[in-house]
């Protein structure tokens, strides 16, 4: 029941931005885990790992190395 609930109220979710978007794609991903079933782990390290790129790339642009 508490992993329905967490799902629909993820999917109310109406993000403005690109970081409340990657916010609401983590916690989706949360749920997915939760689920233990198979299918939805390896949906969701596929989506995971295709986050981690984007997100090396926005932390490294937004710090001044000098």
């Amino acid at each position: 029941m508490g992993i329905k609930t967490a799902d629909k109220l993820i999917q109310e979710l109406k993000p403005q931005t690109a970081s409340s978007q990657n916010k609401a794609d983590i916690l989706e991903c949360y749920v997915m885990l939760c689920t233990k079933a198979k299918p939805n782990v390896e949906k969701t390290l596929e989506k995971l790992m295709g986050m981690a790129p984007e997100r090396v790339s926005l932390s490294h642009s937004t710090h001044d190395v000098t």
